[in-house]
């Protein structure tokens, strides 16, 4: 009997012991269900697009914020750019669109997109490169030189004193773009270090003078000097009849094609500032003259930065993906110059990478 009572007594404690673990099964549950404080979850909607349509309801303002692009222009680009649908995929195309534009316009990584559009990151690594090959494909006509030769030439000449420029077609320079080398083994990435510390990739830029970029080439190493980055294209060669180049001192003298600045000599715009520092010279007056026309290029370059973030704060992907990215920037920079879509403008300056 007495057995019998100590068997009853386990079985009851045994029982009360398994309602408790009950009870405290049903409370993590709860707690488990509800969003943890101070974490934002990525957005789920059933037709995927929730961020756009919130910030197509917002002023030019908000969605500049955002795109960096008026709504109008956002949408004249989706009209243009022809995105295939894919079989299956339930996010729409006008996010996927979004989506890339803004990775163009912040430069912001995968997790940082996932928790905006609420896409995976599978999913955005198939994704987005496909849609920026896509802009590149719908707007890549626009870089080249637009127009007659002649007329393209006139917007140089601004007044009387700078008719001996006549001819001239656009301004050349370089440009360093950060890029992180996945090259692998001893000192592969030492050719992509450049003259300000970091490892980039140098890319020729030439502009005329509405600040729309008419060639560039992204490819070489961030170590190559500017001149042997424009050895290795092909552009004066594409040059129109008659026609030339302003470049920097960084350039060699090519008759009818490459014209630098005279060496030795004020050239900077700042170094004629001062009344008392006027030109004293035939080659300073010409260097005055010229650098007022060539910083249009520079101007060019950093509004090209100032608006797509994803070319100063660094590309970290394969050589391949870094060239599309860097090419689609371009198409979007010429094409919103061509709609008149100067909103609120942001200027990267490049000086400031040497302090």
């Amino acid at each position: 009997m007495a057995d019998d009572e100590k068997v009853k007594q386990v079985l009851v404690l045994a029982l009360e012991m398994m309602q408790d673990m009950l009870k405290c099964t049903s409370v993590l549950i709860k707690a488990c269900s509800l969003p943890l404080s101070g974490t934002k979850r990525c957005r789920r909607t059933t037709n995927r697009d929730g961020f756009l349509v919130e910030k197509m309801k917002l002023s030019d303002d908000g969605f500049h914020d955002s795109f960096r692009m008026s709504k109008s222009s956002f949408m004249k680009i989706r009209a243009i750019v022809n995105l295939p649908a894919v079989a299956g995929g339930n996010i729409s195309n006008d996010e996927l669109l979004a989506c890339a534009i803004y990775f163009l316009a912040h430069g912001s990584n995968q997790r940082r997109l996932e928790e905006v559009f609420g896409i995976s990151k599978s999913h955005l690594q198939k994704r987005v490169l496909e849609i920026l090959v896509h802009i590149i494909e719908a707007l890549s006509s626009s870089i080249d030189f637009q127009g007659n030769t002649e007329d393209i030439q006139d917007e140089w000449i601004r007044n009387e004193s700078f008719e001996p420029f006549r001819g001239v077609i656009g301004a050349l320079d370089g440009t360093l773009v950060p890029y992180v080398a996945r090259e692998e083994g001893f000192g592969a990435q030492t050719q992509w270090y450049s003259r300000k510390g970091f490892t980039s990739i140098n890319c020729v830029v030439i502009c005329d003078a509405r600040k729309r970029i008419c060639r560039f080439a992204a490819g070489m190493e961030g170590s190559a000097h500017d001149e042997n980055a424009l050895q290795h294209t092909d552009f004066l060669d594409t040059l129109p009849a008659r026609s030339y180049l302003l470049a920097d001192a960084g350039y060699a003298l090519r008759e009818r094609l490459v014209l630098p600045p005279h060496r030795g000599t004020r050239y900077h715009l700042q170094e004629f500032g001062d009344v008392s520092r006027r030109p004293q010279s035939p080659e300073e007056y010409f260097n005055l003259k010229h650098s007022s026309l060539r910083i249009t290029v520079e101007m060019c370059i950093g509004l090209l930065k100032g608006k797509w973030k994803v070319l100063t704060r660094g590309i970290d992907s394969d050589f391949k993906n870094m060239r599309i990215i860097s090419y689609a920037c371009v198409c979007l920079h010429n094409f919103l110059i061509d709609v008149q879509d100067g909103y609120r403008d942001e200027i990267h300056d490049e000086d400031s990478e040497d302090e």
